[in-house]
């Protein structure tokens, strides 16, 4: 089976959206509860574990921008004829 299953029947996506609600609602919902009481005495050094994961926040964020631009680029330049580039040409299938 196809992990693009839900494409072919809806109610298989309805289930994975409200799964998704659910879990997206239930871990803010905890947020707004327990957020008064995660409140910090200070700030963090340079070199601690919080600067390194706010670094590795960073290089993923970078890492999605880059794979989302590639992406769109290919498609829209499959699409128009000013943005044509060598690389393109050469793929077997163009975004549809």
């Amino acid at each position: 089976m196809s992990v693009h299953a839900f494409a072919s029947d809806p109610s298989r996506g309805l289930f994975i959206l409200g799964f998704l609600g659910v879990c997206v609602g239930g871990s803010l919902a905890l947020f707004a509860w327990r957020g008064p009481s995660l409140r910090t005495k200070g700030g963090f050094e340079i070199v601690s574990r919080e600067s390194f994961l706010l670094g590795n926040n960073a290089l993923l964020l970078v890492a999605a921008a880059l794979i989302l631009i590639g992406t769109l680029y290919r498609c829209s330049s499959t699409r128009s004829t000013w943005a044509r580039s060598r690389w393109v040409r050469r793929t077997s299938t163009p975004c549809s």
